[in-house]
C-alpha cells in the first residue's frame, strides 16, 4: 500500500509540474517571439507578465524545496534596465525508470534578454526510497520533499564523500541521515543529462537552446561528459536501524555540525551558480580558493568515517583496502547534442 500511496502522490505531483513548466515556458516563448524576432525590447508591461506567469504558474503548482529572488530595479542612468530572476530547487517533474532528481529551474528576465534553464542537480533517488520513507517514519505523505530536504542539507558531505568514493576507489556504497533513519544509496558515474535539461535563450539577435549539463560544485574540475552522482535506492527507519547505523548516523552528523558554516553557504551557492542577478562569489574564476582548504580538511574527516570497517559495513558495503570496481553509470544513454532550431516549441 506504501508504494502504490507514494507513486499516486509522485504521479500527482509530476502531472502538476509538468503543466507548471508548459505554461511558464509558452508565456516566455509567446512574449519574447513576438518582441524580439521583429529586433525590439520587451515593454515594462510584457516583462510584468512574464512574472507574473512565472508567479502563477510555477510557484501556485510546484512545491519548492529552495527558492531565490532577485530583482534589479531600474535607475536614474539606466530607467530601462530593470529586471528579475526566480531560482527555484524542487524534485524532478520528468520520471525515467522510477528514478526522481533534484532539480533546478531558474528564469531570468530583463527588457533584452530572457533565459528560462531546467537543470539537474547530481542527486538521486529511487521511488521504492519513496515508498519506504512514507512506510517506515509515519506515513509521512511528503516523502519526496523529505528526500529532498535531506539532499539539499547534506550536499556539502555528500559531495565530499562521493568524490572521495570515485578518487580513492572506495566501496561505493554511501548513506546519509534522513526523517531520523538513513538513507541508503551508492555513488554513481553521471553522464549528460537527457532532452529536460535545457536553457532556452530569447534575445533580439539571438534565439535558441541548449543542454545544460548538472550543476557541479567547481572544485570537482569535472567539464567532460561525466561527473559524479549519488543515488538512494531505499530507507532505513530509525527502529529498524542497528546499532552501528545508529553510530554512522550519529559521526555523520557530528561531521555536518563541524563544517556547519560551510555545509550551509553551499546550500546556498549551488542552485545560484548560473545566477545573473545576486551572482555567489564563488561562481567567478578562483572563487572557490577559499572554500578549498574546508573541502580539503573535511575529505580527511571524510575518510576516516568511510574506511573504518564497521562503519563501511553498517551501510552494505564488504570493506576491503584494495579498490572497488569502476563506478556503475547512472545513465548510459548517449549524450544529447543541443538543438539548432530557433525558437522552439517545448
Amino acid at each position: 500500500m506504501s508504494k502504490i500511496l507514494a507513486r499516486q502522490t509522485a504521479a500527482g505531483s509530476r502531472v502538476a509540474a509538468r503543466a507548471a513548466f508548459h505554461d511558464v515556458f509558452s508565456s516566455v516563448n509567446g512574449v519574447c517571439k513576438h518582441r524580439f524576432q521583429s529586433g525590439r525590447r520587451l515593454q515594462g508591461g510584457e516583462l510584468s507578465e512574464i512574472f507574473k506567469a512565472f508567479e502563477r504558474d510555477f510557484d501556485g503548482n510546484v512545491d519548492s524545496i529552495a527558492a531565490f529572488d532577485g530583482d534589479r530595479p531600474a535607475t536614474r542612468t539606466r530607467p530601462k534596465g530593470e529586471a528579475f530572476e526566480r531560482i527555484r530547487v524542487h524534485t524532478s517533474p520528468f520520471e525515467n525508470d522510477g528514478v526522481v532528481w533534484l532539480w533546478t529551474t531558474r528564469l531570468f528576465a530583463s527588457r533584452k534578454t530572457a533565459v528560462f534553464e531546467t537543470s539537474r542537480l547530481p542527486f538521486s533517488w529511487l521511488q521504492h526510497a519513496v515508498a519506504r520513507v512514507f512506510e517506515r517514519s509515519e506515513g509521512n505523505m511528503d516523502a519526496n520533499r523529505q528526500i529532498g530536504e535531506a539532499l539539499m542539507l547534506h550536499n556539502f558531505m555528500l559531495s565530499v564523500a562521493a568524490d572521495l568514493v570515485a578518487v580513492e576507489k572506495l566501496p561505493t556504497r554511501l548513506a546519509i541521515p534522513c526523517a531520523d533513519g538513513m538513507l541508503l544509496g551508492e555513488v554513481q558515474e553521471l553522464r549528460a543529462p537527457e532532452g529536460t535539461s535545457k536553457r532556452y535563450m530569447y534575445e533580439r539577435d539571438f534565439g535558441g537552446v541548449s543542454t545544460v549539463l548538472p550543476q557541479v560544485l567547481a572544485w570537482r574540475a569535472e567539464v567532460g561528459k561525466t561527473c559524479t552522482s549519488w543515488r538512494a535506492f531505499t530507507f532505513i527507519g530509525e527502529h529498524e536501524m542497528k546499532a552501528n547505523q545508529h553510530e554512522y548516523v550519529a559521526r555523520w552528523n557530528e561531521l555536518r555540525r563541524l563544517f556547519k558554516a560551510t555545509a550551509d553557504r553551499i546550500v546556498q551557492i549551488q542552485p545560484r551558480m548560473n545566477a545573473v542577478i545576486d551572482t555567489p562569489a564563488e561562481a567567478a574564476p578562483g572563487g572557490f580558493d577559499a572554500l578549498s582548504k574546508e573541502f580539503e580538511r573535511a575529505t580527511d574527516y571524510v575518510r576516516q568515517l568511510l574506511t573504518d570497517p564497521v562503519m563501511s559495513y553498517a551501510i552494505g558495503n564488504k570493506y576491503t583496502p584494495r579498490p572497488a570496481p569502476a563506478l556503475r553509470p547512472a545513465d548510459p544513454q548517449p549524450l544529447v547534442e543541443p538543438a539548432a532550431e530557433f525558437y522552439p516549441a517545448m
